[in-house]
């Protein structure tokens, strides 16, 4: 089939029926029109899940993380949100649990963090290695407990105060958590003096019945 165009059409494009018009190099063409298909199979339904707890996690972000995302969105062309789905996607598809901040090299990474079960009930105790830091650097820190399930981060993130405590100290405990329950707990550095973020890490724990 041919397509040509007339004073009175000069393209065309779309579907009627069972044909699709469309421009391909320069040029009008037709095709077969394809509906896609959507089994809605178990790997679509992994992905999509995946996509809509980013979706939810990224909403509550504070308002100088989303500007640093966009940041760095801005050096590879794209949004700070596609930067924050694209770089945490494969960590929540897999076990539901990603840093939030991708490394960059506006400000250094966080390194050996670790988190273990408080002393007190509703608590977690997070440690980093404090290296490198200086009392301008402060812990960025997130948590997301688990669904009534108990089989995935269905919560979006929550901020934490850490109050006074800094990067320098290497340590802090998460209070005033649901007891008995788990959480995924993030953190990332934040340079004030830069006012930039460095990458992130995440760990599970169970706080304290």
């Amino acid at each position: 089939m041919k397509v040509k165009t007339s004073v009175l059409v000069s393209g065309l494009s779309g579907s009627s029926g069972d044909v699709t018009a469309f421009s391909w190099k320069g040029r009008q063409a037709v095709r077969t029109r394809v509906i896609p298909a959507n089994p809605n199979s178990e790997s679509q339904q992994v992905v999509r899940g995946a996509l809509t707890r980013l979706v939810a996690c990224f909403k509550p972000l504070a308002a100088g993380v989303k500007t640093f995302l966009d940041t760095l969105g801005n050096e590879r062309q794209m949004s700070g949100f596609n930067v924050y789905v694209g770089d945490n996607f494969s960590a929540e598809r897999s076990d539901h649990m990603h840093p939030v901040m991708p490394t960059n090299r506006h400000c250094d990474p966080v390194v050996g963090l670790a988190a273990a079960t408080g002393s007190g009930a509703g608590e977690i105790d997070l440690t980093w290695t404090p290296t490198g830091w200086t009392t301008d650097d402060v812990p960025v820190i997130l948590y997301r407990k688990k669904n009534a399930e108990g089989d995935e981060y269905e919560t979006p993130w929550t901020s934490y105060d850490p109050g006074a405590v800094d990067m320098t100290a290497g340590a802090i405990t998460i209070e005033d958590l649901d007891s008995d329950t788990d959480y995924a707990i993030a953190l990332f550095p934040h340079d004030q003096s830069a006012s930039a973020y460095g990458g992130g890490m995440v760990k599970h724990a169970t706080s304290l019945a």
